[in-house]
């Protein structure tokens, strides 16, 4: 026998099959904002896409061993490198400074 819902799964509202969620940075450098440029784009083949995850996962996975009570392990956070010359990103944990207003 079928058990009764209290509620039902219709128009319950979702986001696109194709978003997968979104996050802020603290700066680009060079500032490409300031020359005009919106948007970058990066296209990736699912491989790459998963050796890109890997390398960002690996990172967090360190930067969560520190103490985030302490301002220096606040401030510990990731750079995402990329490189247009060889169409290569890095991903490289450092010391990343609040934004001065």
């Amino acid at each position: 026998m079928a058990e009764k819902r209290s509620f039902s799964d219709d128009n319950i509202p979702t986001k696109a099959d194709d978003y997968h969620g979104t996050a802020h940075y603290v700066r680009t450098q060079p500032d490409v904002a300031s020359q005009g440029v919106e948007s970058i784009n990066i296209e990736m083949t699912f491989e790459e896409a998963m050796k890109l995850s890997l390398s960002i996962q690996a990172c967090l996975m360190q930067l969560n061993r520190y103490k985030r009570s302490t301002t220096t392990g606040r401030e510990m956070g990731l750079l995402l490198s990329v490189k247009t010359k060889t169409n290569s990103m890095t991903v490289i944990e450092k010391r990343v400074r609040p934004v001065e207003e």
